[in-house]
């Protein structure tokens, strides 16, 4: 497993901005329970807020 990250390999300006598009998102239950399940895998390899990670793989996985 590679070495997990930590929170300073990211701006802290932009995990707030990432926060704060999480909070926004309108998703359906389904796509909920898959993207739940995605952060979770995310947040075994990179160390960070589970809120910032879902507002970091949303906006991957919504463009």
């Amino acid at each position: 497993m590679p070495e997990k990250l930590s929170n300073k390999s990211f701006k802290p300006k932009a995990l707030k901005e990432a926060e704060e598009y999480f909070k926004n998102v309108h998703m359906t239950q389904e796509q909920h329970t898959i993207f739940i399940e995605f952060v979770k895998i995310f947040l075994k390899y990179i160390k960070m807020e589970e809120l910032a990670a879902k507002g970091i793989g949303w906006r991957a996985v919504s463009k």
